[in-house]
């Protein structure tokens, strides 16, 4: 027997107005809220940037509803706006959930 293809799913993608409503659905389906992290875990951290010395880190943040990691060496501390720079990327102090040394 022979094999319809993608005949068979063309009508479930014939509406432009349902796939853009299935890619919202999804979406909202992947976000997750703000992770909470420890005062201890936020020390570890604190003491990571502290005596950072140019070592290559991982970098678990959040942005958007998701969690992230870049790996990379931080390029820039900024202690007056509170935030890194990695890979031209600028993460704010609050949304960084771990930095681990690779």
């Amino acid at each position: 027997m022979k094999e319809r293809g993608m005949k068979k799913w063309l009508p479930y993608k014939s509406l432009t107005s349902q796939a853009d409503f299935l890619q919202a659905m999804r979406k909202e389906r992947a976000y997750q809220d703000k992770p909470q992290i420890a005062q201890d875990k936020a020390e570890e951290i604190n003491a990571l940037l502290s005596s950072y010395q140019g070592q290559e880190v991982t970098v678990t943040f959040y942005l958007n509803g998701q969690i992230r990691k870049s790996d990379g060496i931080i390029h820039r501390i900024d202690a007056v706006f509170k935030a890194i720079t990695i890979n031209d990327m600028k993460i704010a102090f609050s949304n960084i959930v771990d930095i681990v040394n690779c």
